[in-house]
């Protein structure tokens, strides 16, 4: 519990909502260092659906993998020789086929397929 001023907490809410735009993440250091341990667990396998076959594209799965390693919109287009604009299209399109919103969401459904495949 914290004790705020209404402009501080605007300034707050507007930074956290134009980061989110962004495709930032809006987590605290801990809890992205948790996901970050998380993924890096054993290798990278492609998300598979119920019946066994890959949901996404190659280059979606690289895409989930850049996420998860903490990249930004801005740098996963230079890694990739994209452009941001098409970074943002993968995302949707990403979101869409497993049913998240966002990278955070993104994220914790990676670290539960791998522990679905592992286990």
């Amino acid at each position: 519990m914290g004790v705020f001023s209404a402009p501080k907490l605007l300034r707050c809410c507007a930074g956290a909502f134009v980061r989110m735009h962004e495709g930032q993440i809006w987590a605290d250091h801990n809890q992205q260092r948790f996901i970050i341990e998380a993924l890096a667990v054993g290798q990278p396998q492609p998300i598979k659906g119920a019946n066994g076959t890959n949901l996404l594209t190659k280059r979606e799965d690289e895409l989930v993998r850049l996420v998860a390693e903490g990249l930004s919109n801005r740098d996963i287009s230079r890694r990739l020789g994209l452009t941001e604009h098409t970074v943002r299209n993968y995302l949707f399109r990403i979101f869409n086929k497993l049913g998240t919103s966002n990278r955070l969401e993104l994220a914790l459904y990676v670290i539960k397929q791998r522990a679905a495949h592992s286990g």
